[in-house]
Protein backbone atom coordinates (compact mmCIF):
# COMPACT_ATOMS: atom_id res chain seq x y z
CA UNK A 1 0.00 0.00 0.00
CA UNK A 2 0.95 3.55 -0.72
CA UNK A 3 1.14 6.28 1.59
CA UNK A 4 1.69 8.93 -1.49
CA UNK A 5 -1.52 11.50 -1.01
CA UNK A 6 -3.45 12.62 -4.01
CA UNK A 7 -1.75 16.21 -3.49
CA UNK A 8 1.39 14.01 -4.46
CA UNK A 9 -0.07 12.10 -6.82
CA UNK A 10 -1.44 15.54 -8.97
CA UNK A 11 2.08 16.94 -8.05
CA UNK A 12 3.84 14.32 -9.63
CA UNK A 13 2.01 14.64 -12.44
CA UNK A 14 2.33 17.98 -13.14
CA UNK A 15 6.27 17.45 -12.83
CA UNK A 16 6.38 14.59 -15.58
CA UNK A 17 4.57 16.59 -17.72
CA UNK A 18 6.52 19.69 -17.77
CA UNK A 19 9.48 17.75 -17.83
CA UNK A 20 8.02 15.91 -20.92
CA UNK A 21 7.59 18.98 -22.38
CA UNK A 22 10.77 20.90 -21.76
CA UNK A 23 12.31 17.17 -23.73
CA UNK A 24 10.12 17.67 -26.20
CA UNK A 25 10.77 21.55 -27.37
CA UNK A 26 14.48 20.52 -26.49
CA UNK A 27 14.52 17.72 -29.40
CA UNK A 28 12.30 20.18 -31.98
CA UNK A 29 15.40 22.72 -31.27
CA UNK A 30 18.09 20.48 -32.15
CA UNK A 31 16.35 19.37 -35.22
CA UNK A 32 15.65 22.64 -36.28
CA UNK A 33 18.90 24.02 -35.49
CA UNK A 34 20.03 20.85 -37.52
CA UNK A 35 17.69 21.78 -40.32
CA UNK A 36 19.12 25.35 -40.09
CA UNK A 37 20.72 25.03 -43.22
CA UNK A 38 19.59 22.99 -45.64
CA UNK A 39 21.69 20.34 -46.90
CA UNK A 40 20.18 19.92 -50.30
CA UNK A 41 21.83 16.87 -51.23
CA UNK A 42 18.84 14.01 -50.68
CA UNK A 43 16.48 16.92 -49.93
CA UNK A 44 16.26 18.79 -52.74
CA UNK A 45 14.15 16.02 -54.24
CA UNK A 46 11.43 15.78 -51.35
CA UNK A 47 11.46 19.95 -51.20
CA UNK A 48 10.97 19.90 -55.04
CA UNK A 49 8.50 17.42 -55.01
CA UNK A 50 6.51 19.13 -52.23
CA UNK A 51 6.82 22.70 -53.60
CA UNK A 52 5.76 21.40 -57.18
CA UNK A 53 2.93 18.81 -55.57
CA UNK A 54 4.53 16.14 -57.79
CA UNK A 55 4.59 12.56 -56.90
CA UNK A 56 8.47 11.98 -57.47
CA UNK A 57 8.89 12.96 -53.78
CA UNK A 58 9.37 10.48 -51.07
CA UNK A 59 8.23 6.75 -52.34
CA UNK A 60 4.54 6.08 -51.02
CA UNK A 61 4.51 9.24 -48.94
CA UNK A 62 1.98 11.35 -50.50
CA UNK A 63 0.59 13.17 -46.86
CA UNK A 64 4.65 14.17 -46.48
CA UNK A 65 4.29 15.80 -50.21
CA UNK A 66 0.63 17.14 -49.30
CA UNK A 67 2.37 18.45 -45.50
CA UNK A 68 5.39 19.63 -47.04
CA UNK A 69 3.64 22.02 -49.62
CA UNK A 70 1.58 23.66 -47.11
CA UNK A 71 5.05 24.60 -45.23
CA UNK A 72 6.23 25.47 -48.43
CA UNK A 73 3.80 28.48 -48.13
CA UNK A 74 4.62 29.91 -45.18
CA UNK A 75 6.77 32.86 -46.04
CA UNK A 76 9.84 32.29 -43.39
CA UNK A 77 12.88 31.12 -44.37
CA UNK A 78 13.97 29.08 -47.07
CA UNK A 79 12.08 26.72 -48.90
CA UNK A 80 14.29 23.45 -48.05
CA UNK A 81 14.31 24.76 -44.33
CA UNK A 82 10.92 25.22 -44.32
CA UNK A 83 10.15 21.29 -45.18
CA UNK A 84 12.71 20.69 -43.11
CA UNK A 85 11.20 21.89 -40.05
CA UNK A 86 7.93 19.91 -40.80
CA UNK A 87 10.13 16.90 -40.45
CA UNK A 88 11.30 18.28 -37.18
CA UNK A 89 7.91 18.52 -36.33
CA UNK A 90 6.67 15.21 -37.32
CA UNK A 91 9.29 13.20 -35.30
CA UNK A 92 8.70 15.44 -32.42
CA UNK A 93 4.88 14.01 -32.31
CA UNK A 94 6.71 10.72 -32.63
CA UNK A 95 8.60 11.60 -29.10
CA UNK A 96 5.22 12.45 -28.37
CA UNK A 97 3.63 8.93 -28.92
CA UNK A 98 6.67 7.86 -26.95
CA UNK A 99 6.37 9.50 -23.86
CA UNK A 100 1.98 8.54 -23.91
CA UNK A 101 2.98 4.80 -24.74
CA UNK A 102 5.39 5.05 -21.64
CA UNK A 103 3.54 6.14 -19.58
CA UNK A 104 0.41 3.77 -20.38
CA UNK A 105 2.85 0.81 -19.91
CA UNK A 106 5.22 2.20 -17.10
CA UNK A 107 2.53 3.85 -14.81
CA UNK A 108 4.50 3.24 -12.03
CA UNK A 109 7.99 5.46 -13.33
CA UNK A 110 6.69 8.43 -14.05
CA UNK A 111 9.67 9.68 -15.62
CA UNK A 112 10.80 6.25 -17.74
CA UNK A 113 8.28 7.43 -20.91
CA UNK A 114 10.15 11.11 -20.80
CA UNK A 115 13.61 9.35 -19.97
CA UNK A 116 13.25 7.25 -23.00
CA UNK A 117 12.03 9.56 -25.44
CA UNK A 118 15.11 11.72 -24.28
CA UNK A 119 17.01 8.99 -25.69
CA UNK A 120 14.84 8.34 -28.35
CA UNK A 121 15.32 12.16 -29.77
CA UNK A 122 19.17 11.94 -29.39
CA UNK A 123 19.64 8.58 -31.34
CA UNK A 124 21.38 8.87 -35.10
CA UNK A 125 18.74 7.69 -36.89
CA UNK A 126 15.53 10.32 -35.63
CA UNK A 127 18.36 13.54 -35.20
CA UNK A 128 19.59 12.49 -39.41
CA UNK A 129 15.44 11.69 -40.19
CA UNK A 130 14.01 14.65 -38.45
CA UNK A 131 16.37 17.31 -39.58
CA UNK A 132 16.12 16.70 -43.60
CA UNK A 133 13.22 17.85 -45.81
CA UNK A 134 11.78 13.95 -46.63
Amino acid sequence: MSSATPQDDARTRRLTARVGLVVLAGALALLVARAGAPGWGDAADAAVAAYRVEAGGPPGAPGAVMVGKLATLVPVGDLGFRVAAVAALAAVIALAGIIALGRALVADEPLAATVGAGVAATAPVVTAAGAQAG
